[in-house]
C-alpha cells in the first residue's frame, strides 16, 4: 500500500509540474498576444491618419476642380459670343 501511495504522489508531482509548465506557456502567449494587439492598434491609428490625409487631399482636388470648372465657364461664355 505504501508503494501505491508513493506512486500516486509521484504522479501528482509530475502532473503539477506539467500544469505549471502549461500555465507559464499560457502566460507567455497572452503576453505576446497583448503586444500584437498594441501593435495592431498603432498600425490602425496610422491607417486612420493616412485615410484622413487622403480625404483632405481629395476634398482639395474637388474644390480646385470646381474652381477650374467655374473659370472655364466664365471664359467660354465670352468666347461663344465672339464666334457668333
Amino acid at each position: 500500500m505504501a508503494s501505491e501511495v508513493r506512486n500516486l504522489a509521484g504522479r501528482s508531482a509530475q502532473a503539477a509540474k506539467e500544469i505549471k509548465a502549461l500555465i507559464n506557456d499560457s502566460v507567455l502567449k497572452v503576453g505576446e498576444g497583448a503586444k500584437l494587439v498594441d501593435q495592431s492598434g498603432a498600425v490602425l491609428q496610422e491607417i486612420v491618419g493616412a485615410a484622413q490625409s487622403v480625404n483632405k487631399i481629395v476634398a482639395e482636388i474637388a474644390a480646385a476642380t470646381r474652381e477650374q470648372s467655374a473659370a472655364s465657364a466664365r471664359l467660354t461664355m465670352p468666347l461663344r459670343s465672339w464666334t457668333k
